[in-house]
């Protein structure tokens, strides 16, 4: 999501649409362990590693793709104003971006502008108050379009549901062995295994940061090139 105040009055959120997928889905793994958890307390049912390993992927990937279908049922309004269709497909021209990326309206009274990138659609949602902005203000607004369609460019749908997975499977993971790690792991096992998830997660919380700063960096570089400024 990105935007300027000079566009831009206020950048509300509109929740489903913009909220940190990573909580999302970490609150539904804690529910699908909980839920596991007392099947097997209360039904009896008693499952393996391999079964639990299984299943819980599958369920990991369904709630992503619930929830991009859930996006795109929601949100899925595509502009009509002729203008600034026009001014879209002159930036992705100008910038050689994907087809892919859409362009949707919403009707409300606060200034959206937001954007989303997932394995179904690259969508970017702008309310009618944030046209009329991008418009009123045509060059400054055609940069910060620009900005938005060439950061949607860089994101890779691929590695997001792979992390997302990761990050399902990770928590469902922890809390799961928390109580009953000793049906399925040794104690050094878990041990041995929760360290290296830490190393894992300590390293994405260094890297990821260090590659988006990249990303905007070389962004700001492509924007100075074609329009001579950056937002």
């Amino acid at each position: 999501m990105l935007g300027d105040p000079d566009i831009i009055e206020n950048q509300s959120g509109v929740f489903l649409f913009t909220m940190a997928f990573q909580e999302g889905l970490v609150m539904c793994s804690l529910v699908w362990t909980l839920g596991l958890i007392g099947i097997r307390l209360f039904a009896n049912i008693e499952f393996n590693i391999l079964q639990w390993t299984i299943t819980t992927l599958l369920v990991g990937s369904a709630v992503q793709f619930i929830v991009f279908g859930l996006k795109l049922i929601l949100f899925r309004n595509p502009v009509t104003n002729a203008e600034i269709l026009t001014l879209f497909e002159e930036v992705r021209d100008e910038l050689g971006a994907s087809r892919r990326i859409q362009l949707w309206s919403r009707s409300t009274d606060k200034g959206v502008f937001l954007s989303t990138s997932n394995l179904l659609f690259k969508a970017i949602l702008l309310s009618e108050s944030a046209i009329g902005n991008i418009l009123g203000k045509r060059e400054k607004g055609k940069v910060v379009l620009a900005r938005e369609v060439l950061m949607l460019g860089r994101v890779n749908p691929i590695r997001g549901f792979a992390l997302g997975l990761f990050g399902f499977w990770g928590v469902s993971f922890s809390e799961l062995f928390f109580f009953v790690y000793d049906e399925f792991l040794t104690m050094e096992l878990w041990v041995t295994t929760m360290l290296l998830a830490f190393v894992v997660l300590l390293l994405g919380l260094i890297l990821i940061p260090t590659m988006t700063s990249k990303s905007y960096r070389h962004v700001e570089r492509i924007l100075e090139n074609t329009y001579g400024s950056s937002p």
